[in-house]
Formats: structure tokens, sequence, C-alpha cells
């Protein structure tokens, strides 16, 4: 019997320190905490591993003969070699030599390897070709069967069917593994195409059947490992409660989270959503920056990193959710408010009070000359649009679902503006061009993020002068005298409407 067996020294479990000397590879293999190629830089003495640089290139092994291929921190798993099992006759059915149909690996009990039952299946390829797999201890038992009664291509399939070529899983928590493989017939039987049988316990997710044929003597030399997974925890028989009562051994560190995993019986850490890194390194787990990385991060609005996430919101005009996608908002008309002044300022034929009316018209898509129902009394639109914008609750005029930030911001930017504009005394309206300046500043301000100190700017211009702008008692006389003026100009009805919007 060809074995393996993983046998280490007794666990040391002294404080962890990183130390920045450590070499983190083998060849081009990383070795990452806990691991590490002395117990100085490895976690405690069950995590060393050993590079054998005589080779080339150096190659990384688990105890003194076990290769390592891969260490994963994120799945908690080493992908490590295994003996391929091999049953050879001659044409006589005398085994050949060099087969050795039974194989076996067996994990210290104390360490924190077991084989990954999600990972590996036991397979077995040939023709009148069994296999049975079993612990040390034969708790369990299990195998399967292949046959087939001629050569079979297995470049045109896609998972072992029986005929050739077969598969079963492994239970949870294994801990060692014996394979023991044979032939009913000798293979006598299928002699004139077939003479070996092997069997192996295999990653499923490196394995692919179209690889492989029919094994044949040489493979016994050419062909002698194959890759398996061991699942792997930091420290085996404590559950993160338990292991948290002991900080100066806890393992899991900065932006991390504890997770007891019940095949490895132990815990193990991994980083909390939103970070990456090591959560066994002395920095822990580091801010992933979604917005370098929209391919995986999506955002088709602003990106914006946060701690442990992200935020996307959509582009000025448009709403919904950044990370999926937005669409038109209704607020978007601001945008041809603002534009307004700026390419048509010298055309413009409006009064300031009619412009004033037209804000209102677009912010709140109801004429100047409509009213609305407060408390059981009936209001004037303009008077509830000033005293929604003087009292700061503008979201009860305007209908803000979906919009984002900045879109409410501007609309309260613009609303301000408006007022000023609804002033009944003309010589307290701003001039046009002021107008054009303050919308253009509005737009301008807040593209480049400075929307702060604007609104700081804008806020006190608003309290201090609509303090004594507006005249409640003559709103009524204000709608109709900005009517008459609308109706000079030939805009009588709704101004600017959104596509499909009606009255």
């Amino acid at each position: 019997m060809r074995a393996a067996v993983l046998w280490f020294l007794p666990m040391a479990l002294a404080t962890f320190t990183e130390k920045d000397h450590c070499d983190r590879t083998c060849g081009n293999i990383s070795v990452p905490l806990p691991f590490g190629l002395d117990e100085s830089c490895a976690r405690n003495s069950s995590f060393v591993l050993t590079c054998n640089r005589t080779s080339a290139p150096p190659k990384l092994f688990l105890g003194s003969n076990i290769p390592v291929f891969n260490i994963s921190v994120e799945n908690g798993t080493m992908t490590v070699g295994s003996y391929i099992s091999y049953d050879c006759r001659d044409q006589s059915g005398h085994r050949l030599k060099g087969s050795h149909p039974a194989t076996s690996i067996k994990i210290r009990e104390d360490w924190p390897y077991t084989v990954s039952d999600t990972r590996n299946k036991l397979t077995v390829f040939g023709c009148d070709t069994s296999a049975l797999i079993s612990d040390i201890e034969r708790t369990f038992g299990s195998g399967c069967f292949s046959y087939c009664r001629e050569d079979i291509n297995f470049k045109a399939e896609s998972a072992c069917s029986g005929l050739g070529c077969c598969q079963t899983s492994i239970p949870k928590s294994l801990r060692s593994l014996n394979i023991k493989m044979g032939s009913s017939t000798k293979y006598t039987s299928v002699r004139n195409f077939s003479s070996c049988g092997s069997a192996f316990v295999v990653d499923q997710e490196s394995f692919n059947v179209s690889d492989y044929k029919l094994p044949v003597p040489a493979d016994i030399r050419l062909h002698t490992l194959s890759k398996i997974v061991l699942d792997w925890v930091v420290q085996r028989n404590l559950t993160c409660e338990q292991a948290r009562l002991n900080q100066s051994s806890y393992a899991c560190g900065a932006n991390s989270r504890c997770c007891y995993f019940s095949n490895g019986q132990g815990y193990r850490c991994s980083c909390e959503a939103g970070y990456t890194g090591n959560p066994y390194g002395s920095r822990g787990c580091e801010d992933i920056d979604e917005c370098k990385d929209p391919r995986q991060y999506p955002c088709h609005g602003n990106c914006k990193n946060m701690p442990g996430n992200y935020t996307c919101n959509c582009p000025f005009g448009t709403n919904g959710d950044g990370k999926i996608g937005c669409q038109t908002s209704h607020l978007v008309m601001i945008v041809a408010v603002i534009a307004l002044p700026i390419f048509s300022i010298t055309s413009v034929a409006l009064v300031l009070g009619t412009f004033g009316a037209v804000l209102l018209e677009l912010l709140t898509r109801k004429k100047p000359t409509s009213f609305v129902t407060k408390s059981g009394e009936s209001i004037n639109i303009i008077h509830y649009f000033i005293s929604s914008v003087k009292d700061k609750t503008l979201y009860d005029v305007i209908d803000f679902e979906d919009a984002s930030e900045d879109e409410m911001e501007r609309a309260r930017m613009v609303a301000e503006i408006a007022v000023k504009c609804l002033d009944q005394r003309g010589a307290r309206r701003p001039a046009m061009r002021e107008v054009a300046e303050q919308l253009a500043r509005i737009n301008r301000e807040l593209n480049s993020s400075t929307v702060e100190e604007n609104n700081e700017e804008t806020e006190s211009e608003v309290d201090e002068e609509t303090e004594s702008e507006v005249d409640e008692e003559n709103l009524s006389s204000l709608a109709t005298s900005i009517t008459s003026e609308m109706s000079q100009h030939g805009t009588s009805g709704p101004l600017f409407y959104p596509a499909g919007y009606s009255i």
C-alpha cells in the first residue's frame, strides 16, 4: 500500500506576531498567513510548510511528502497532490510491477485539515473496474463500478456516466481515507482493448472528464498524482464564541468575521463584505474601493466609495438605482430652466414675475392660478409654494419620489430663486441677467461638488429677502396679474410640461 501520512510536531499556541522579513512565496505559489515557511512566520507549527528550493522551480510541501499546489485564504482550502491507485494486469491476469491498487492518506486527528466533501469525489476509470473508499477507522464505506465492452472516447463527454468512468461523493469531516480497487475478471474479459483501471479522489473544479482516457500500463509512471482539496480551520475544537474569549490568541483581524466550519470542526476567518485582504494579518482586511473597479461593481451614475460599501447616485435628471440603471426623472425639466437664461438671455421676453411662474410650474406641475387643499382650507399654489420654501417643507409641494439628493438640492435652490422672482414688488425682483447667473452658478457649482458652500450662501440670501417680500394678503391679485402677463405673451396654458404629463 502506498501511503501519504501527514505528521507534525505538537501545536504551539503562542500568540503570533507578523514579521516583515517572512518569505511568502515558494516558486510560483503564495504562502499567506496563517501559513509560513518557518514557525516565526506561521501562526503555529501546524501551518508550517516546507519549500524545497533544490528543485527547479522550488516545490512546496505539506509535511515532508505532500505537494501543495494552491492555498486559498478566502475559501479556507489547500490543493494538494494525492497518489492515484492503479491496477494493471498482464496477459495471464497477473498484476504488473508498479501497480498499487491500494492507497491511503491520513491526517493526524489534532491538525486543522480535513478532506473537502464539497470539492472532491472518488473517481474511477476503466472497464470491469471497481473501487471502494473508507476511512482508516472503517466508520464509513462507499464506492463505484465502471463497466464497458469497448474502448471509450471521453473527449465528447461532459460527465462520468458509468461507462468507462464513475464517481461517488465522500462524507464530511473525513481525516483519513483508504482506496482499494480491483477487477472481477482481472481484465480478461476486456483484454483486447483494456488491461488497467485507476481510482483517485479529485477536485471537481479542476476535473474534466474529456481530459482523460482509459488507463494504460505506462500511466503508472507518467501520471502519479491527482489534485485533491483539503479544508482547513485556524483552530479545531473551538467555536467563534469560545475563540473570542481569549483575544490574545483570537485569529480574526480588523474588518473580518469569524465563521464556525462544521466540516473542519473549528473556526476560521473571512473578510467582511466590502473588504479584502488577509483576515489573519496584522492589518486585517482593508476597504475595497469599488469605484475603481466598475466591471465588478457597476455604477451608471456618480460613484462614491464608503467603508465596506459604495453608493451610486444616478446623474442629475435621472433616478433609480445607479448600480442597476437610471431612468429619466421629471425633475430633468429643471435642466431646461437652468439652460434657458444661458442660451437665450438676450431674447427672453417674459417679465420676472412670469419667469417665477415658469419655475413654479416646472417644479410643482401646477398652474399659478390653481389651488391646493391643506387642512381643509383652499390655498393658492403661489402662497403654498412660498410658505413651503420658507418653512423648508418643499417636499410637500414637489414630488421627490425616486429623486436623487442632487436633484432635490437643485430643485430647492431653483425654488428659492422662483420665490425672489415672484415678489409682487417689481423693484425687489432680481434682474433677468442676475437670475441667469444664479442658475448657471447652481449648475456649475453642483457639478463641481461645491454644493455645500453655495447652499449656505443662497440660504442666507433667501432668509433675509423673503422675510418681507411676500404680502400674503395680495397673493390673489399677484396670481391674477401673473396670469394676465402670461396671457399677453401667449402662455396662458401649461408651461414646459414633461412628455406625457397633463393637468
